[in-house]
């Protein structure tokens, strides 16, 4: 069985995307859980909970957001990393506004980086 610190769910409604995000954190030694949508990320979760979630920000069902408000309302919250081809400064910059959602720290990436650089 694999440890827990080495699982990651990857969220997202493109199947090429979600594809190749798993291809590489699997050749990095990571097991690597998938779905399709939010709702589907959180039954995946709530099974098998696990350290650190990749998420797409636009998806039907239940979009990266309201994942992300799901899951930082747990006990013990994943890290969370939102992606998306939909740039959209001002709905993250709000976001905690009127929800209560804080994001204590941020770090974000330009373009696709390196698998190197993402695990450093």
């Amino acid at each position: 069985m694999t440890s827990p610190a080495t699982r990651v769910l990857v969220v997202d409604d493109d199947p090429a995307l979600s594809y190749t995000l798993k291809e590489i954190l699997e050749s990095e030694g990571l097991d690597v859980l998938t779905a399709r949508d939010g709702l589907e990320g959180e039954k995946a979760f709530e099974a098998s909970p696990v350290p650190l979630v990749v998420t797409d920000l636009r998806m039907p069902v239940l979009d990266g957001m309201g994942l992300l408000r799901r899951l930082l309302d747990r006990a013990a919250p994943p890290q969370v990393i939102v992606i998306t081809a939909h740039w959209c400064m001002a709905r993250f910059s709000d976001v905690g506004r009127p929800t209560g959602l804080r994001v204590q720290s941020t770090r974000w990436l330009s373009g696709i980086p390196r698998p190197a650089i993402v695990f450093k």
